[in-house]
């Protein structure tokens, strides 16, 4: 099949892509990307490809292109293995200052559980079935909005947690709003998901744990994405003694 009219100005609206390439079962998030990768191909209303568009962008951009191009229209782009961001934990100090204050039990969510920003935004004490937290949700980026969450699955909570989810007043802040108060902290919420990762293979040195409780249904997503090196664990392999130096012979 061909093309399909587009309107006055020549373009696709969010909606009517929505509704042409039936994307009404993803997220919000995944709508948006995949509108936003065929308007700037131009291919907005296409049905097939007549002639291949060149990827352009980093290496990730690409890869994300490629996927959204073969998904919608059955192509085959060689996809490569999308290069691992590597990201700097923040301190132990950093997270404790991060938890104060009136989106406090969302940093501790992330941090001391491993959820996601938008599951965190749309947990509450609901959630909690003894010492496990059962991830029921996530919300939309930038609207208050509940979706399924990206992998479902429950985590082992420490006593203490579970007590502060007890006493919490849960606002189901929008994501991007929450975002914005937890940079202005000097962390981010996908550092405090792999600080939570990287701290509980120090404890336990248990990739499965570990696995189980980011949810991975791989072991490899583990490894390859979430396990990072803190600043005590580099300190620990540098010299803590002077470089030896040679003697003169007399």
């Amino acid at each position: 099949m061909g093309s399909v009219r587009k309107g006055q100005n020549g373009q696709m609206s969010f909606e009517e892509a929505v509704e042409f390439y039936k994307w009404g079962n993803l997220a919000r998030s995944t709508q948006t990307r995949r509108y936003s990768c065929l308007r700037k191909f131009g291919l907005l209303g296409e049905r097939a490809l007549k002639e291949v568009p060149t990827l352009s962008g980093n290496h990730n951009t690409r890869l994300i292109d490629a996927r959204i191009l073969n998904q919608t229209f059955g192509t085959d782009f060689y996809i490569p293995q999308g290069q691992r961001r590597v990201y700097e934990l923040p301190n132990e100090n950093d997270v404790a200052l991060a938890s104060y204050g009136k989106h406090g039990i969302y940093v501790m969510l992330m941090a001391f559980a491993g959820l996601r920003l938008g599951e965190a935004c749309a947990c509450d004490a609901s959630w909690l079935k003894g010492n496990k937290l059962i991830v029921k949700a996530s919300m939309e980026r930038d609207v208050r909005e509940f979706r399924p969450p990206k992998t479902a699955g429950s985590v082992k909570l420490p006593d203490w947690l579970v007590e502060e989810i007890k006493k919490a007043t849960f606002t189901y802040p929008i994501p991007k709003h929450l975002y914005k108060w937890v940079k202005r902290r000097n962390v981010s919420p996908h550092q405090l998901r792999h600080y939570f990762a990287t701290q509980l293979f120090s404890k336990t040195n248990n990739l499965e744990v570990i696995r189980r409780q980011m949810r991975h249904s791989n072991i490899n997503t583990t490894l390859r994405y979430y396990l990072e090196v803190s600043a005590e664990a580099e300190a620990e392999v540098l010299p803590d003694r002077p470089i030896p130096r040679l003697r003169s012979a007399k």
